[in-house]
This record gives C-alpha cells, sequence and structure tokens, in this order.
C-alpha cells in the first residue's frame, strides 16, 4: 500500500531518488553535505533527516563518526551516491589509520574533535577556516577539520576557529534554515569576515606532515601517533607537577606565555580542548623519526626525567621510548611469591546508630519527603 503521505508510518515509498543531485566534495565531512543536500531541496536538515530516519534523532549523535548500514543504504536509495562513497566521508575510515584500539561507537574516539551535545544543542565541535569558507565556490566542512591534531589551515597557513568571531557562540550549521553554511545560527553575521590569526610556520609543518603521514605507505601511521600522544602526555603533566625538577623541565620546555594555558587544561581531555589550547599544546610536540625521539629522550633524562615518569603516562609507551630505556612491555616481575597467599578481607565496623539517623534525616530533608 501507498499511502498519500509519504511520511507516513512503515511508508518506503519517499525512497526514490531525489530530484536534486548534490555531489560532495572529496574531503568533505558527511554531515556537511547532508547540510548542503537538504539546502538544495529548500528544506532544513532537521526535516531532511527526519524524513529519511523517523523519529531517530540524528543531530543528538555525531553523524561524521559513522551511520549503521542500514540508514546508509536508505541515504544512498535517496541520493544515489554508493554505500562505499558514503562510508568514505565518515571519520572511522581515517581513524582506522592512526588507532591503536578498535573503535567503539558508544565511547569516545581518538583523534576525534569530541562533540558536547545537549538536545540539539552542540559546543565547539565544528572547526573551521574562514579563508577556505570564503574561497570555496559553494563552501563545505572539511573532514580534516574535525581532527583534533588539526588546529592550522594548511593551505593558508592560519589557526583554525571553532566559534563564531563575532558572538562567540558554537557553530551548529545543521540548525540553519537559510541556504548558507557561512552565516552564524546565532547572530546571523558572516563566519568568512573574521579575521584570521597567523599560525606558526613550525605547527603548520607538523600538521602537514600528519596529515601526510596517514595515507603514506612508507611510514607506520601508527607509530607516528603513538609518539604524538606521549609528547602530548608528557607536556601535559608536566606542566601540573609539583617536583621542582619536573618544572625546571617543563620551563625549558615551553614560553613563558604558553605555560599557564597548558597547566589550566588539566584533566580535559585532548579532544575535549578549544582549537586554541590544543594549538598551543601541538606547537611543543616534537613528531619527527625516532632517532630524534630517542636524542630528546636522553637529553630530557640527563636533565632529572625519571623512566617511571616516561612510563607512568600511557597504558603502553611508544616502542621508541622502550627500546631507550630497555624495557619490554607489559613489565616481567622478578619477585616471586614463595606461596600464595590468602586475599586480606577487611571487616568494617557497622556505623553508629546516631549517624545512621543523622543521614537518614538529612536525605529526607533533601528530597523534602518529612517523616516517614
Amino acid at each position: 500500500m501507498v499511502y498519500s503521505n509519504e511520511r507516513a508510518k512503515s511508508n518506503q515509498a519517499h525512497l526514490r531518488r531525489w530530484p536534486v543531485n548534490t555531489v560532495p566534495f572529496d574531503d568533505e565531512l558527511l554531515s556537511s553535505w547532508l547540510i548542503r543536500v537538504s539546502f538544495d531541496h529548500f528544506t532544513a536538515p532537521l526535516i531532511l533527516t527526519s524524513y529519511l530516519w523517523g523519529n531517530w534523532r540524528a543531530w543528538t549523535f555525531d553523524l561524521d563518526r559513522e551511520l549503521s548500514v542500514a540508514r546508509l543504504n536508505k541515504l544512498s536509495a535517496c541520493s544515489g551516491i554508493s554505500v562505499s562513497q558514503l562510508q568514505r566521508m565518515s571519520l572511522r575510515s581515517t581513524i582506522e589509520k592512526i588507532s591503536r584500539t578498535n573503535l567503539i561507537q558508544q565511547s569516545m574516539w581518538p583523534w576525534v574533535v569530541a562533540r558536547h551535545t545537549r538536545n540539539r544543542n552542540t559546543y565547539r565541535y565544528q572547526p573551521f577556516c574562514p579563508k577556505c569558507l570564503k574561497s570555496d565556490s559553494e563552501p563545505y566542512f572539511r573532514r580534516t577539520w574535525r581532527l583534533s591534531f588539526v588546529t592550522v589551515c594548511t593551505l593558508h597557513s592560519c589557526q583554525l576557529l571553532d566559534c563564531c568571531p563575532h558572538c562567540k557562540q558554537s557553530i551548529e550549521p545543521h540548525r540553519l534554515k537559510t541556504k548558507t553554511l557561512t552565516k552564524c545560527m546565532y547572530c546571523h553575521q558572516d563566519l568568512t569576515t573574521a579575521p584570521s590569526k597567523k599560525a606558526s610556520s613550525r605547527l603548520v609543518k607538523t600538521t602537514n606532515e600528519l596529515i601526510q603521514s596517514i595515507d603514506a605507505s612508507n611510514t607506520n601511521a601508527r607509530d607516528i601517533f603513538h609518539q604524538l600522544e606521549f609528547w602530548i602526555a608528557t607536556l601535559r603533566k608536566l606542566s601540573i607537577s609539583n617536583s621542582t625538577t619536573h618544572k625546571k623541565i617543563f620551563s625549558g620546555l615551553v614560553d613563558v606565555k604558553d605555560r599557564e594555558l597548558i597547566s589550566s587544561c588539566r584533566g580535559v581531555n585532548f579532544n575535549f580542548l578549544t582549537v586554541e589550547s590544543r594549538s598551543v599544546i601541538l606547537k611543543y610536540c616534537n613528531i619527527a623519526n625516532s632517532d630524534l625521539l630517542a636524542q630528546n629522550l636522553s637529553r630530557l633524562s640527563s636533565q632529572g626525567l625519571s623512566s617511571s615518569f616516561m612510563t607512568s603516562l600511557l597504558t603502553t609507551p611508544p616502542l621508541t621510548v622502550l627500546n631507550f630505556l630497555g624495557l619490554t612491555w607489559p613489565p616481567e616481575s622478578n619477585t616471586k611469591r614463595a606461596c600464595p597467599q590468602s586475599p586480606i578481607t577487611i571487616k568494617k565496623a557497622p556505623r553508629p546508630r546516631p549517624l545512621v539517623e543523622k543521614s537518614w534525616e538529612l536525605l529526607l530533608r533533601k528530597h523534602r519527603l518529612g517523616k516517614l
């Protein structure tokens, strides 16, 4: 049966091809392409995804990471874009080349800018280059901009932005209703008119090397990003250490103007940091070849950086670090127990009655339950 209302429940008549063929760019994000598709069909992104996937609240999830096969099949049937091409537009294909762990949809992915979502509102998950958007014949968001180690535009040598330069609100293109990606959803100002901040040439070079290493056949991308993760952890732990030796080493590595910013990021995952904070940290990370890493480790070791510090930074230290320290991983225990020991049980005495009654009274007062 075909319903007159194409959006009726269980109706599949709307899976016919869309009249407008919106061709994705080679390095375009899946969410960016979906937004452009909705604009080409004179509708809003929220309405388009509701039309495609029903009651599934698509924009409360990170669509750029990956979509299920069932949803990709529906999207492919409507757009005429193959499932394989849609999958290449997601971030999974890139992150799998540089991640040492399995990617689980429900958990945080390494090297992906985290998306804070509450209902339809998101917080600083979409960095962008205003110069790129201004020079595009049709503006779109790049996949590399969602990678947390990319904080600069390698084409224009400027720092990326992760909020509106006019009102400082988050970039939320999926909530736009006008046919342009360059408008702020809150103040409706043009994002491309923002003055760009020039990035350091060293950081631009490092970012370019990292991006090229992902698809390079003669390099092991996982080892390179493992070393980068080690350097980031080293800088961040040195910045909050109370040890005099560690403070001296940190002062020798980082300029005075950047020390406070790095130490203020304490306890926050790297993927949740703003573009500015990540850019400052990455500026002091050296991800060159393994020989240079060994030289830097030797220099830091001579300044008092202990082997226990180096091995405590990550669950598994990089191979170069282990070779420098002459260790194997996981470390082998040299001590053997003569006989197995029974587990220690701690007997906890019951709390005194007055304390229990007081806690119960506070609980009732907190929830306004009165006396039960």
